[in-house]
C-alpha cells in the first residue's frame, strides 16, 4: 500500500480513546478487531465530528481510510468515510 492510499476496513469496535489536542480540537483514536486481528485507526476534525456518536465499544463499523508512513516502517490509518458496500 503507497502512502496516501485509501483502503476499506470492517469490525468490531474495541476500544475508543477520546481526546483533545494542543488546539482545542477533539479527535478520536479506535482500535478495529476483526478475525485477522486489530489495528487503529484516528479520527479527526470533521470526520470526528460528523461520526464521534457511533464510535462506541462493540459497534460493529465499516470505514475508508488513509494510509500514512510512520518513521518506524509502519502504517498509520486515518477515517476518511463510511466505506461503502
Amino acid at each position: 500500500m503507497s502512502d496516501g492510499g485509501q483502503v476499506s476496513f470492517a469490525g468490531l469496535v474495541t476500544r475508543v480513546d477520546r481526546r483533545v489536542a494542543k488546539s482545542g480540537n477533539p479527535y478520536a483514536i479506535v482500535t478495529l478487531e476483526d478475525l485477522t486481528g486489530e489495528t487503529e485507526i484516528s479520527f479527526f476534525g470533521k470526520t470526528y465530528d460528523t461520526y464521534a456518536r457511533d464510535l462506541v465499544d462493540d459497534a460493529v463499523v465499516a470505514i475508508k481510510v488513509r494510509a500514512r508512513e510512520r518513521g518506524d516502517g509502519g502504517l498509520q490509518f486515518s477515517a476518511v468515510e463510511p466505506a461503502r458496500a
